[in-house]
């Protein structure tokens, strides 16, 4: 189980996995919530284009059950429902929340930028006179 612990982390890339990862999701529920707007006038092929992007972009349970609403009637369908049209317009909004959030918290706060070289920075923390918590 190390194993898939450390292949999720990116270990065998040298930085982690996450940051390359996310970006599928965060373009292709959007991209879903759009179609699924542009279905009111442009029919299945906009339906059927939604389906597949929430297929594409699949990690969250939220998506799952969108998809799991749609896959009956994708093929035929000329517009999106209004549950599945709720969840996506739910699920992008925690999409886009929590992004703003995992940003705020590296860009703004800095947690977890300095992971790999923290023992230098202690080091250099411990020489500037600084207080420093019990590792």
């Amino acid at each position: 189980m190390k194993w898939l612990l450390n292949f999720l982390k990116g270990k065998w890339l040298k930085h982690p996995l996450h940051p390359i990862i996310v970006h599928v999701p965060m373009a292709m529920w959007p991209s879903a919530l759009i179609f699924d707007l542009l279905s009111r006038w442009n029919g299945n092929v906009m339906v059927r284009l939604s389906f597949y992007a929430i297929i594409f972009g699949l990690v969250a349970l939220l998506f799952a059950i969108n998809l799991g609403l749609r896959i009956h009637t994708f093929r035929e369908a000329i517009i999106v429902a209004g549950a599945p049209l709720a969840l996506s317009i739910i699920g992008t909004v925690l999409l886009i929340g929590s992004a703003y959030l995992g940003g705020l918290m590296v860009y703004d706060y800095g947690i977890s930028v300095g992971r790999m070289s923290k023992k230098k920075w202690r080091g250099i923390a411990k020489a500037g006179g600084a207080n420093l918590p019990a590792e």
